[in-house]
Order: C-alpha cells, then sequence, then structure tokens
C-alpha cells in the first residue's frame, strides 16, 4: 500500500494517532507518517481565537463528514422554514432533563424522574436536585432565549446547574487540575485556572461574531467547555445546554425537539473518546475530533426526528381509523375514559400530594443574581401562604387494606374481563395475606398470556393498587396494613446489624439508619413521615437506599419501605458509581488485600473520599477487614461469582 492512498484513506477518515497505528503497514514509520500527516492538516486548518493550556490556538479541520452532516442539517431547517412556531421555541424536549443527568453517571430512571417531577417536592438527594437544576435551566435558557450569550449568560446557566450542589455556584474554577471520569489513566492538561476568564471572553467575542457559521458556533462551545473546564462543577451539562441555546437561537428549532444527551445515552463510547481526544496532549488543540463527532451527531438527531415524526403521523392515522369505526354515545353518560373524566376520577382516586416547599436562600440567590444582570426569572411567584395545605397528620397514608380492597371491588364491578380477573386474584392474595408477588405468581390463576399478564400489572400499578419492588417483575400491594410484629420476628442476624449500626461511632448515617428501623420493627415498615417527624426527611432517600443494598428494608414506594426479617446484601441495588468503584478496586487489588492509603495513591482518591467508599463497601459485605490487621481489606466478591457487584471488569 503507498503512502498516498494512506494519506487520501485518512482525509476521508479523520482519526488520532494511537487509532491510526493499527491502520498502517509495517512497512511504515508511524512516527513520520504521524508528522507528515499532522503537517497535511495542519495546512487545511481554521485557526480559532482561542487558546489552549499550553498558550497556542485551538484549530481544526473542516471535513468531509462535517460538510455532509452540515448539509441533512441545512436542508431540515429549510424544510422547516415555513413553520409557525406557537411561542418561543424548545430548547430541548423534557426528556433532556433526566437524560443530560443520566449520561453523567445519575442512577435515578427515567420513571422515578418524570414521577419525581410530577410530584412538585423539594429534592432529597443529589439526583434529585440534579433533575430540579437541569429543569431550571432549561426554563431560564428559554425565557432569555435572546439575551446575547456572553459570559454573564454562561454563568448564570452554570449557577442554575449547580445550585445546591457541592462545589456548585457561578465562579470560576479556583484549581488547576479537574477530575474527568473519562480520562481515568490517563494525563491531561487544563487551561490555568488563573487564565479561565481570559479564555472564556475569547470564547464569547467568538460566538459574538457574526461571521462564523452558527454550527460552528455551537460545535465550538461545546467543545471548548469539555475541554478547559471552566467551572468546578456541571461542565459537561452546561456544555451541551449551550451548544444547544444557540442552535436554537439561529433558527434550527425542530432539534430542540430531540434530547441530545438521549442519543449520547443510546451509544455513549464516540462521546467519550470524542473528548479524550481534544484533551490528549499528542493531538496538540485539534478540536476536530469533538467537532466533528458533534455535527454527525446532529444530523443523526434530524434522521431521529424525522422517525418519530413519521410514526407519529402513522399513530394518528390509526388512531382516526379506529375511531371511526365507534359509534357516538349519548352526552349525559359520563365516559370514564374521556381525558377530562379520567382526569377526574384520578383526582378523587388519588392521595393528596405534598405541597412544594420553599428553598428560599438558594431562590433568593438566584433572583438576585437575575435581576442584577437584567434576566427574566426562571421562577412562578409562590401561591398564597397557607394555600393549599394539606390536613394534618398523615396526609399521603393509605387507611389500611380496605383502600386497596375498596378499588379491587370497583374494578370486579365493571364489565371487562382482564382486570377483574387479576381483581379477584388480587383479593384473593389480601385474605391469605400475601403482599408480595411476581407475576409468575398470577399466570397460573388467570387464562391470559405473559404479555396480557404484564398489560394488566402496569395498569394496577398506575392505578395505585400495587407497587413496583426489587427486580421489575415483582411488586407489592400498597397496604400498610402489616399487623404488630414482636422482635422474635426477626433474626438474631437481623437484630445484632441494626444494633451495631445505631451503636456505631464511624458515621451519623448509620447510626440514624440503625436507630430509625429499631425503632421500627414492631410496625413492620418505615416511611417518610417517620423521618420527617425527628427532623430528616431530606435524608430519607439516600438512607433507604442503603439500608435496602443492604437488606435491611425493601421499597415499596417513594414513601414507604417495609422492613425485612432477615438482613441480606442486594448486590442487585448497587447503583453504577458503586459498581464502577468495585471494578477499579478489583482490577487493582484483585484478591490481594490492601489499605486505605493503597486506594489513595493508585486510584486518585482523597482519603475521605477512598474512606467513605471502604467504609459503605464493607457494609455491604463487598469487603472485609482483616482479623490480624483490620487496616486492611479483601474482596469477599469476585466478578465471576458476583458479575452484578461490578460493571464489567477487564
Amino acid at each position: 500500500m503507498d503512502k498516498d492512498t494512506l494519506l487520501q484513506y485518512f482525509d476521508r477518515h479523520y482519526i488520532p494517532r494511537r487509532d491510526m497505528l493499527p491502520r498502517i503497514p509495517l512497512g511504515i514509520n508511524p512516527d513520520e507518517f504521524w508528522k507528515e500527516l499532522q503537517s497535511r492538516r495542519r495546512a487545511k486548518s481554521s485557526t480559532l481565537p482561542i487558546h489552549g493550556p499550553t498558550g497556542s490556538p485551538y484549530w481544526y479541520v473542516t471535513t468531509e463528514h462535517m460538510v455532509e452532516a452540515s448539509e441533512t442539517i441545512v436542508k431540515e431547517l429549510m424544510a422547516n422554514d415555513e413553520v409557525f412556531f406557537h411561542g418561543p421555541p424548545m430548547i430541548a424536549p423534557l426528556e433532556e432533563v433526566f437524560y443530560t443527568s443520566f449520561v453523567e453517571g445519575s442512577p435515578m430512571t427515567m420513571q422515578a424522574a418524570m414521577e419525581y417531577l410530577e410530584g412538585g417536592e423539594e429534592p432529597r438527594n443529589i439526583e434529585e436536585q440534579m433533575i430540579v437544576n437541569n429543569r431550571g435551566a432549561l426554563g431560564f435558557a428559554s425565557a432569555n432565549l435572546y439575551h446575547p450569550v456572553d459570559e454573564e449568560f454562561i454563568k448564570m446557566l452554570t449557577l442554575i446547574l449547580t445550585q445546591n450542589m457541592d462545589d456548585g455556584g457561578r465562579e470560576y474554577r479556583t484549581s488547576d487540575w479537574v477530575s474527568i471520569p473519562s480520562m481515568m489513566g490517563e494525563s491531561y492538561e487544563l487551561p490555568t485556572a488563573i487564565s479561565i476568564p481570559d479564555r472564556m471572553r475569547e470564547l464569547t467575542t467568538y460566538l459574538g461574531d457574526p461571521l462564523i457559521h452558527p454550527l460552528m458556533k455551537a460545535a465550538v462551545a461545546h467543545a471548548w467547555i469539555l475541554a478547559a473546564r471552566p467551572f468546578p462543577e456541571g461542565n459537561e451539562r452546561l456544555a451541551r445546554l449551550l451548544s444547544s441555546v444557540i442552535l436554537v437561537r439561529f433558527g434550527y428549532s425542530f432539534l430542540g425537539e430531540i434530547s441530545l444527551s438521549e442519543l449520547v445515552a443510546k451509544n455513549g463510547y464516540p462521546y467519550y473518546n470524542a473528548i479524550a481526544n481534544i484533551l490528549r496532549k499528542e493531538n496538540e488543540g485539534d478540536l476536530t475530533y469533538f467537532l466533528e463527532y458533534y455535527l454527525l451527531l446532529l444530523a443523526q438527531a434530524v434522521d431521529e426526528r424525522r422517525h418519530r415524526k413519521l410514526n407519529t403521523d402513522t399513530d394518528n392515522s390509526a388512531i382516526e381509523l379506529e375511531m371511526a369505526r365507534i359509534p357516538l354515545i349519548a352526552t349525559n353518560v359520563p365516559d370514564l375514559n374521556h381525558p377530562a373524566e379520567k382526569a377526574e376520577k384520578t383526582k378523587q382516586n388519588s392521595p393528596a400530594k405534598r405541597p412544594r416547599q420553599k428553598a428560599k436562600p438558594a431562590r433568593d440567590a438566584i433572583e438576585e443574581s437575575l435581576a442584577a444582570e437584567g434576566f427574566v426569572s426562571l421562577f412562578d411567584d409562590d401561591a398564597a401562604e397557607g394555600e393549599n395545605q394539606p390536613p394534618e397528620g398523615g396526609e399521603n397514608r393509605w387507611s389500611g387494606d380496605e383502600k386497596v380492597r375498596e378499588k379491587l371491588m370497583t374494578i370486579i364491578s365493571r364489565n371487562a374481563r382482564l382486570l377483574p380477573d387479576f381483581a379477584r386474584v388480587l383479593i384473593r392474595f389480601l385474605d391469605e395475606g400475601k403482599f408480595i408477588f411476581t407475576v409468575k405468581d398470577i399466570e397460573p390463576m388467570v387464562e391470559f398470556d405473559a404479555t396480557k399478564v404484564n398489560k394488566a400489572v402496569y395498569q394496577l400499578r398506575e392505578k395505585g393498587i400495587i407497587e413496583t419492588i426489587g427486580k421489575t417483575d415483582t411488586y407489592a400491594l400498597y397496604t400498610f396494613s402489616c399487623g404488630e410484629l414482636s422482635d422474635s420476628d426477626y433474626s438474631a442476624n437481623m437484630i445484632r446489624c441494626l444494633n451495631d449500626l445505631a451503636n456505631g461511632s464511624q458515621s451519623m448515617k448509620d447510626k440514624r439508619i440503625g436507630t430509625m428501623l429499631l425503632g421500627h420493627l414492631r410496625q413492620g415498615y418505615i416511611t417518610i413521615h417517620d423521618y420527617e417527624e425527628t427532623g430528616d426527611g431530606n435524608r430519607w432517600a439516600e438512607d433507604m437506599k442503603l439500608a435496602e443494598q443492604m437488606g435491611f428494608v425493601r421499597r415499596i414506594s417513594k414513601e414507604r419501605c417495609n422492613i425485612l426479617c432477615d438482613a441480606q446484601p442486594c448486590f442487585e441495588m448497587l447503583d453504577n458509581g458503586q459498581k464502577r468503584r468495585a471494578r477499579l478496586m478489583y482490577e487493582t487489588f484483585g484478591e490481594d488485600s490492601f489499605s486505605l492509603e493503597m486506594v489513595v495513591a493508585t486510584l486518585d482518591y482523597s482519603s475521605s473520599t477512598a474512606s467513605a467508599y471502604l467504609h459503605q463497601f464493607t457494609l455491604l459485605r463487598i469487603l472485609d477487614c482483616k482479623k490480624e490487621d483490620v487496616t486492611l481489606y479483601q474482596f469477599l466478591v469476585n466478578p465471576k461469582e458476583h458479575p452484578e457487584v461490578f460493571d464489567s471488569v477487564a
């Protein structure tokens, strides 16, 4: 293979040096070829007026793939020129609120995120706080869409994205080093903290240049935030949101209908690989690797939008054809499937939700910053004092078995097949004291296949009769009637574990979990209201997450957990972050014993962070202290026998 053929190949495929090596034959010197290729690229490159960590400007090449992607996007813009938008265009769909956190490792599910947003409650953990912040930042961006994308605008986006989070705020980072998970084990260099204000002004000047193509502005803004990491927290979410704002401002409104973070989540490797390539020193400030990826992602978003629109049109046609076959009904007969009637019935049968409590300090600080900079507020006026307050005492509690039984009897009284059959089975479970069941328990008792069984289970869950617990195929009747229990109903191991937590001295969280669960053993369950009575309502979610992982409780709903009779760690409940840390530790130490100091030295964790991780893994019986030396740890599990603990061990 001659060198010219190779050079033509690499003109079409913009590949970094480390990916180039497998693609050249052994007869060609890779160092010499790379120099020639870089020289060829630099000759065709455009230099950006923004400087990198070494003081040299960033640069890029306009590749064939970038041109082709831009043609796809521009054609879609032309096709949408005649579309009339009611109100300001959308920056991103609501799904972006979830997916932009999911991309960064949040264990919260889409369903949980949407349910939380609908509940209107104050955040009780970092995942819920991120969801609130993401939605607030989207609202702010929409309300101030035509404000110049200047330094203050970017700072305000960051302030809202990171409020109430560690290291959150609008100020630039003060450290020259930022931990970047996708660069684990690789060296990289960022612009110095002292240079960030100047670099940010270079970026905003570039974004304000009317002669720069809007697609390049969005791509460069996204890439620079990822390469410079100007803030201590929230940089990746900021990069995705800022680039979307730029696109919508210049008329690419149709891209606001697709969540770019969702596309990233479906195939994360190219995203993180593109980030790594603009951070690696060997690539010398070449942003092409990310710019090309980003424009191809936008072209993919265009194709995704077309596909969804086609499916929607097809679905609507099918619905209209089906409606044409149904006769009209008398207007004096309430149609329980009609949206208005259905909403009213849901309102009557649903327990009241707690009103959102005000978080005045954070809101006041943001409101002051908004007002000072002339931005539109993103907060609605608060309700009048005392308005819509819940009744005193257990406003969210079910009245017990009878509430569930009443709902089931209502279903049975209707003239239908599937749900009434299920309702009869569930009443039978109630009579037998069987509150937890699986789909397999139901199947032999009804004459329907698994698909119909799952559909019925879904409807019963939506009606608030059953709740998903543990694995997705396990359910519980939503009832608080457990009867009074005694200590003899719990194993000696369970009592010992809870007492060890309650009397321990290492963590206030441990003491709180142990004390709260011991205090509710006779009740058999614990609720968020029990936590609120002690002033710890905001710690409920995180405490119960750990308690569920340790095997002390099983979550029945967002506000209630049943206390189990014996303690057995539930590895299936580990989140992605825990699995990743377990993998890193196992890859580093394997079956050998290791110390806190060794973890700090090899995994770049601070001493306090490493200590917290080791303590948590000890509680979960993933690690154990050596009997002869309690400062040494050793794995009790391994990837072969317990793959659920690790996120793919090399």
